[in-house]
């Protein structure tokens, strides 16, 4: 209740109004959840009603996970997180990092392949885990890790 009421308060008062329009706003201010509070906060950060900038918001957020490395002085669990945050927000925008030239090799080989939004939805996820996962090593902290694009 104090972070929630910690994050409310810092909030201004036209930030207040928009994250009051949110559809899990009452629901989140009923139970003093900090979490969610949080997540409507950045979602109204970084989404906008404006398609342009939507699209415009995308392209950072994507452009800020291609470009996120390790430092020298950032720990694993710091970086880990940072990677996460970017990849949510890309999430909370509607986008996604999971390119689809990768589903051929997710999803089972069929004749006349059809597949079912849950078979289409867990190629999505492996897709998007293993796309993370490269990202995470090929952009750790070469001082301490080498140069890992070799392979």
């Amino acid at each position: 209740m104090k972070l929630y009421s910690l994050v409310w308060g810092q909030s201004s008062k036209s930030t207040q109004s928009k994250i009051e329009t949110h559809l899990d706003f009452q629901q989140c201010k009923n139970e003093y959840d900090s979490l969610k509070l949080i997540k409507i906060i950045r979602e109204f950060v970084f989404k906008s009603d404006d398609q342009q900038y939507n699209y415009k918001a995308e392209d950072q957020a994507k452009r800020n996970y291609y470009n996120l490395r390790q430092t020298s002085n950032m720990t694993c669990q710091e970086y880990f997180k940072k990677v996460r945050n970017v990849v949510e927000v890309i999430k909370s925008l509607g986008g996604s990092i999971c390119d689809p030239m990768h589903f051929k090799e997710e999803l089972p080989s069929l004749p006349n392949a059809v597949y079912t939004d849950q078979q289409i939805e867990e190629a999505k996820e492996r897709i998007l885990d293993k796309t993370v996962a490269y990202g995470i090593f090929v952009r750790a902290d070469r001082d301490r890790y080498g140069n890992n694009n070799n392979n």
